[in-house]
């Protein structure tokens, strides 16, 4: 007798889904929807899972995916079998599968990629046509049919391409951006201040042995102790939003301390803006994000600790002197004070005749600033971050942290290496107290590139020494 095969095509309910590949199968009553073929259909699609967010990854570019989502492009797929009762199934069924039961998203496995971050040495921009890869000594495109190549280990969040495109043959000093600043700026020497913060800003390295935050602030705010403004840092800083996923938090608003300060920053956040604190603001408080890892406390959900490389830069725009009189503080922070050639009365746009960034640029425009801000990362990782301060300036914000009566005092009495008694300056200085003569004397060395040298003697008496600072520490720095 011959054993008679059934259609393979007919399935019976308690049949078993020989090609886990397959989203359903016929049942006869209807269909059913598989949830392990559904499984696979996805993981095969590049869904992986990321530190509790959901990725479809192709070509080591990540797109953020919600259950919604997930659930349309299966019913999608679906809906191209032309089977009306199939499509109603999926309705019925997927529902469950993907958005009430957590099971199978949950059930993908964990990438094996990391998310990008640039190195020490390159760093790389991402825009719609392809990707420039920056070193201190070329620029160089490619398309993104190489990506896999050049970073191979790593993936990239498909919203952090820059909304742009790259064009070689544009020139950079031809944009209005390069103009703008350098009519913030001084000289030659404060315009590669101000372009090597933008570039250390665009590169998403983070070194631990020199961690630093871009304070950003005009000159006639520090000189005068109050709030002048208007002077196009903000202009500056949205240069760098242009190009990086950048959260702004209020600085005259925020509490560092409160639980909740970082809760808008996500995984794929590359830097934080404190814009205009308050003027009691304390730098100190930013001392363990700048440093180490940062903790991101939601409401009903547990902390999160984002690990130092993956963590935001931080940038602090204020319109007034930020305390900074410890070394620790200026050891962390980048200072760029921009001129006031604009002003409330004299805005860029009286000149460019013309706001920045959007709708009021042009293609040709756009892709001059996008030089602009390449060879800024270049000029960075060439140089490192370059200081200056424009030196009457330095004299007056020495002024307004100490006294004065104290810099005339000091800049006539003391000679380096030499010994002075402590108390005796704090009486000439007028000051009085030795502990705050001992802290204002270290400004003034700081200030000066000079390092301050205390010692204990006879009588238990302070003596202090001023002398040029170690270049062979500074190197080290």
């Amino acid at each position: 007798m011959t054993k008679q095969i059934k259609n393979p095509n007919i399935l019976n309910n308690d049949a078993v889904i020989k090609d886990t590949k397959k989203l359903f199968r016929k049942t006869k009553t209807g269909y059913q929807i598989s949830s392990n073929g559904t499984a696979i259909y996805l993981k095969n699609k590049g869904y992986r899972n990321y530190k509790g967010q959901t990725l479809k990854i192709k070509e080591n570019i990540a797109t953020v995916k919600k259950s919604n989502d997930i659930f349309n492009e299966v019913l999608k797929e679906i809906k191209t079998e032309n089977n009306d009762l199939l499509t109603d199934a999926f309705y019925k069924q997927g529902e469950t599968i993907l958005i009430k039961n957590k099971a199978v998203i949950g059930g993908f496995p964990e990438t094996t990629l990391t998310l990008y971050r640039d190195i020490k040495r390159k760093g790389i921009l991402f825009f719609i046509n392809g990707f420039v890869v920056i070193t201190a000594n070329e620029i160089s495109f490619y398309e993104y049919s190489e990506l896999t190549k050049i970073i191979p280990n790593n993936f990239i969040y498909k919203e952090n391409i820059i909304n742009g495109y790259w064009n070689e043959k544009s020139i950079s000093k031809d944009s209005q951006f390069y103009k703008f600043l350098t009519l913030i700026t001084d000289n030659q020497e404060h315009l590669e201040s101000l372009l090597s913060a933008l570039g250390f800003l665009t590169n998403t390295h983070k070194d631990e042995s020199n961690a630093k935050c871009v304070v950003v602030s005009d000159a006639n705010s520090q000189e005068t102790n109050s709030s002048q403004g208007r002077g196009g840092k903000n202009i500056a800083i949205n240069g760098v939003k242009e190009l990086r996923n950048i959260v702004t938090i209020n600085g005259r608003q925020c509490d560092l301390k409160e639980k909740f300060v970082f809760q808008q920053i996500k995984e794929n956040t590359e830097i934080v803006l404190l814009n205009d604190v308050k003027p009691n603001f304390d730098f100190e408080d930013l001392y363990p994000v700048i440093d180490g890892t940062i903790p991101i406390e939601r409401k009903y959900a547990d902390v999160k600790e984002v690990d130092y490389e993956h963590s935001p830069k931080f940038i602090v725009t204020t319109n007034r002197p930020i305390k900074s009189d410890s070394g620790s503080s200026r050891d962390r922070q980048h200072l760029i004070i921009i001129n006031n050639y604009f002003n409330e009365h004299h805005k860029p746009i009286h000149v460019f005749k013309n706001n920045f960034f959007g709708k009021n640029w042009s293609k040709e425009e756009y892709s001059k600033f996008y030089k602009v801000m390449a060879e800024c990362m270049q000029l960075f990782l060439k140089n490192g971050l370059t200081k200056y301060i424009n030196p009457k300036l330095k004299t007056e914000l020495l002024i307004n942290s100490t006294s004065n009566k104290f810099v005339e005092v000091i800049d006539s009495l003391i000679e380096l290496d030499k010994w002075y008694l402590l108390s005796e300056v704090a009486n000439r200085t007028e000051v009085k107290d030795s502990r705050t003569t001992s802290k204002y004397l270290e400004l003034y060395a700081n200030t000066n590139g000079l390092e301050m040298t205390k010692e204990k003697r006879t009588g238990n008496k302070t003596y202090f020494l001023l002398k040029n600072r170690d270049l062979l520490s500074d190197l080290g720095n």
